[in-house]
């Protein structure tokens, strides 16, 4: 149960605002509600809110520069965006203006209470973290650690999001972090490169997001220049994190997931033991998901079909030991 809170919800269709306002005084919390970007600017010149609940597609000021604005009136408002364009654009832009959540409409009650209830106790954590912070360095890692996972739970929302929208997509990077993590397990590896294969693997094709629709969504074969522009979301994604310091392991994963024993990947064109092994074992679970899971020209293969294609490209596209480890995980 989180504590009641003041939030400003701004949608330019009023019935919508009024509706989600409503709602929100009953659970007790004390809501407001306008239908315009300016008006919303006004009121939090006038000060007090914790949350701010924008559409994003809305005339005259849409909600990435409503958030931006609004962060200059008041740093400490947090910013939950609601929009029924899951789009590559706005999934960037609210990636980059640093959204607390990213709701798809339509939308249920439920989900609108879920993510103001995440918001809400993410911004209570860091106000109980900043009373009770030091200068010890042990604080201030964990204050990092927090950061970090804060970061990479909002984009692994914004990455599904975009992935919604191909059913042969939908929910790719979160299995493959699963399974990167139960193959880490397997390994033995420690706890940190466990939570850093972890990280990798969640933002692994956050690049994606900056790659055409038209493109990613394609039933039929790729030309070679659209393969092109498919193979530079592994740099796109490195270029998209490159600026968050406390990502900055993580960001050779995303860079080289594409990368083959042989050295015929991409984008580097790294081979053998240069490819971080990270980065190697992520490739193993990511193929292993592709191979398995529908795809425009095919229905996904049987687990035994595909570990069969995983052992044929050992010691050529994927590092032999790890293929041979996975068959036995």
């Amino acid at each position: 149960m989180v504590a009641p809170a003041k939030i400003l919800v701004v949608d330019d269709e009023e019935q919508i605002a009024q509706l989600l306002a409503g709602i929100l005084r009953s659970d007790g919390h004390h809501a407001e509600y306008v239908t315009d970007g300016e008006a919303a600017l006004a009121r939090l010149r006038e000060g007090g809110f914790d949350l701010l609940m924008t559409d994003l597609r809305m005339p005259r000021m849409d909600g990435m520069r409503l958030i931006r604005e609004a962060k200059g009136v008041d740093p400490e408002v947090d910013a939950l965006v609601m929009t029924a364009y899951a789009s590559t654009d706005t999934a960037v832009s609210a990636l980059r203006t640093g959204v607390t959540d990213y709701i798809s409409k339509p939308f249920g009650l439920e989900q609108v209470r879920e993510s103001i209830g995440k918001a809400l106790r993410a911004r209570e954590e860091r106000r109980r973290r900043k009373e009770e912070v030091s200068a010890t360095r042990e604080e201030n890692l964990r204050l990092r650690a927090d950061q970090r996972r804060a970061y990479v739970g909002i984009v692994a929302t914004l990455i599904e999001a975009v992935e919604a929208k191909d059913r042969f997509n939908k929910g790719h990077s979160r299995r493959v972090a699963e399974l990167a993590v139960r193959f880490a397990r397997h390994l033995s590896l420690p706890r940190r490169e466990l939570d850093l294969l972890e990280t990798g693997a969640k933002l692994h094709d956050i690049g994606k997001i900056g790659v055409p629709e038209e493109i990613l969504n394609k039933p039929g074969k790729l030309t070679t220049e659209e393969f092109d522009v498919i193979k530079a979301h592994p740099v796109i994604g490195e270029q998209i994190l490159r600026p968050l310091e406390f990502l900055a392991d993580a960001r050779p994963i995303v860079r080289h997931h594409h990368e083959r024993w042989d050295g015929a990947g991409y984008p580097d064109g790294l081979r053998g033991a240069e490819i971080p092994r990270p980065a190697a074992i992520l490739s193993v679970c990511d193929a292993y998901d592709a191979l398995t899971s529908d795809r425009p020209y095919r229905s996904g293969l049987p687990a035994k079909e595909a570990l069969a294609i995983l052992e044929k490209g050992a010691g050529t596209q994927w590092h032999p030991d790890l293929v041979q480890q996975f068959e036995a995980l």
